[in-house]
């Protein structure tokens, strides 16, 4: 059944664990001998046709990865909340209609896949309790919203939530010190919070075809940006502050409703690639041949 057994050694004594490597086997169910391995450290179950996890699922206290992705799972069993020492999880592709309060309990967490799946209910608050996460992808999943909880979520380095339905995101956001990229492309998202301006790490934003009206002066507080894609929104001004952010090298705005480029263009010294297509500008500032290291600059379709 592609059960793969091994021991691990140390000076004192000998331990062995069991990684179930089933993936890809046209599976229905897990197999009850997987379920009763107490001593087993990674599961790989991904691209079956799996139809149910049972509650036996709590055995598996020693898991530190899971790959369930690519199933027909439709529930997770309060009971996968036992499985407290994973730190590696791919759900994704699977018809989970709601996540349960327990996985909260997985606070060695560091990565979690969740793409592709037909969410009806909110995410619990008890993923605040991720405060290990590193890596959070919640691709079109139909989220509209993340609980305030995440303003916990210290650790993460990249957080991907694109095609989904969010308005908003928390103010919490801000305590994200270490997040190096954000997607949030195809959503709804109206508004960045202030506290963006927080995320002292941020180097890649991506929030293209949203319906965002202005861009948060606060981003010209972020140290590291170097890209920044803002296409297909509804902006209609470029705030002074951006400025700021002196580090930008690439600055994508086609299709807003932009008529104006401010003059303060060339603070951005280090810009290579401007991107401005269909908006509503009817002329370029003088200061623009400043930008010396300027390439690619694209102002087709405007009025």
């Amino acid at each position: 059944l592609g059960r793969y057994m091994g021991s691990k050694s140390s000076k004192n004594e000998t331990t062995t664990s069991t990684i179930i490597q089933s993936a890809n086997q046209q599976l229905t169910h897990i197999p009850l001998e997987y379920y009763n391995r107490i001593d087993t450290t990674e599961v790989w179950l991904q691209d079956n046709d799996i139809s149910s996890l049972k509650p036996d699922i709590s055995n598996w206290t020693q898991s530190e990865v899971l790959y369930l992705n690519n199933n027909k799972i439709p529930k997770l069993p309060t009971q996968v909340g036992s499985c407290i020492s994973l730190q590696e999880v791919n759900l994704s592709n699977n018809p989970i209609s709601a996540l349960p309060d327990t996985i909260g309990n997985w606070v060695n967490l560091t990565q979690i896949y969740l793409n592709e799946l037909p969410l009806i209910e909110p995410l619990p608050m008890s993923i605040g309790g991720w405060e290990s996460l590193k890596v959070l992808h919640i691709n079109g999943s139909n989220i509209t919203e993340l609980p305030e909880s995440v303003d916990a979520l210290c650790n993460l380095t990249m957080v991907a939530l694109n095609d989904n339905q969010l308005t908003s995101l928390p103010s919490g956001i801000g305590n994200w010190k270490n997040v190096e990229k954000l997607f949030l492309n195809n959503n709804n998202i109206t508004h960045l919070p202030l506290e963006v301006g927080h995320m002292d790490s941020l180097e890649k934003l991506y929030i293209t075809s949203n319906q965002l009206q202005e861009i948060p002066e606060t981003l010209g507080d972020l140290p590291l940006l170097n890209e920044l894609y803002l296409n297909d929104n509804q902006i209609k001004e470029i705030p002074i502050h951006l400025f700021n952010a002196t580090t930008l090298n690439k600055l994508y705005l086609n299709k807003n409703q932009i008529i104006n480029l401010p003059d303060m263009i060339d603070q951005l010294h280090l810009l290579e690639v401007l991107h401005l297509n269909g908006n509503q500008i009817t002329s370029l500032p003088d200061s623009l041949p400043n930008i010396g290291g300027l390439k690619f600059l694209h102002i087709a379709e405007n009025s």
